[in-house]
């Protein structure tokens, strides 16, 4: 089971946690926003539901994989140079 938040509030990773602990099945938690999902893996999040991935698969596959292994370091490298740019393109708020 899982859960998708795409608020934006990577705060929220602990909150959850804090609230699911006593499960006996774990709750995944997703990402559904692009632009912090670096973040949000480095907090204790499982991974993320990408817009960007479309776009940039290996860049995004290799940001995440940082991130799930505790490289905060690489994961913040590739987002704000490589993956920042392109989530100023593709997302538009209006």
């Amino acid at each position: 089971v899982a859960v998708k938040e795409a608020t934006g509030d990577v705060s929220r990773v602990q909150t959850i946690r804090g609230v699911t602990k006593g499960l006996k099945t774990p709750l995944l938690l997703y990402s559904g926003d692009d632009a912090t999902e670096a973040e949000f893996v480095l907090k204790g999040g499982d991974g993320c539901i990408s817009v960007t991935a479309n776009v940039a698969p290996l860049t995004m596959h290799n940001m995440m994989m940082a991130g799930l292994q505790g490289d905060a370091a690489e994961a913040m490298r590739i987002n704000d140079t490589c993956l920042e740019g392109i989530h100023s393109i593709i997302f538009c708020e209006s």
